[in-house]
């Protein structure tokens, strides 16, 4: 039995599509709370996507062959994305939210009496969460992060992927057969020369 050809024939593109998708979203989002729960972004989790988005399409039996390769790329694109815009944004409404702290420390600096920092008198420093957003996706160096992020996370995310697709085209590869099962039992060569011996004496009594 090999999966493989079988699932070419009788998978479903559909199913394997959805259950790719669902993959995709749920390494997506480990991939963003790993970010947000440690402040940093781990590459190597780009494995993790690619696998599975892969599991989820096998598990949902989807048809193997160019199309499974196609919807793989796909999703596992669509999974870094989700992931790292989880990340970003999640990291951004964080500072935001700590901007009246970042604030009052820096006024306090400045020589501002404690009575005046108030919560009121802060937000006027503060700029709409709108303009913040703007601030930071101008931001040259956001840019660059982001990218290098993306870029590595997809690198790991599609030798993930393969890696998960070789090990099961590997395992599911059909086992050959013994040499001596498939081909019969094999001659010896000492049977056509006692042919030839029996066929001499009998060429010497005609003479």
């Amino acid at each position: 039995y090999n999966y493989y050809e079988d699932q070419e024939s009788k998978g479903s593109v559909v199913k394997g599509l959805i259950g790719a998708l669902v993959g995709a979203i749920l390494g997506g989002i480990v991939w963003g709370a790993v970010g947000l729960l440690t402040q940093r972004v781990f590459a190597l989790l780009g494995l993790l996507l690619g696998f599975l988005v892969v599991k989820g399409y096998e598990l949902l039996k989807g048809r193997e062959g160019a199309v499974k390769f196609v919807i793989v790329i796909i999703c596992v694109i669509l999974s870094v994305v989700i992931g790292e815009a989880i990340y970003e944004i999640g990291m951004i409404e964080i500072e935001y939210g700590k901007m009246p702290e970042y604030l009052r420390e820096e006024l306090a600096t400045m020589g501002y009496p404690s009575s005046m920092l108030t919560e009121d008198f802060l937000k006027s420093f503060i700029p709409e969460k709108s303009a913040f957003y703007e601030e930071v996706f101008a931001d040259e160096s956001f840019r660059k992060d982001t990218l290098l992020n993306l870029g590595q996370a997809l690198l790991f995310a599609a030798l993930g992927a393969v890696g998960v697709i070789v090990g099961m085209s590997k395992k599911n590869q059909p086992q050959p057969q013994p040499l001596s099962a498939a081909a019969g039992p094999i001659e010896t060569a000492e049977a056509p020369v006692a042919a030839e011996e029996t066929v001499a004496p009998a060429m010497d009594s005609e003479e």
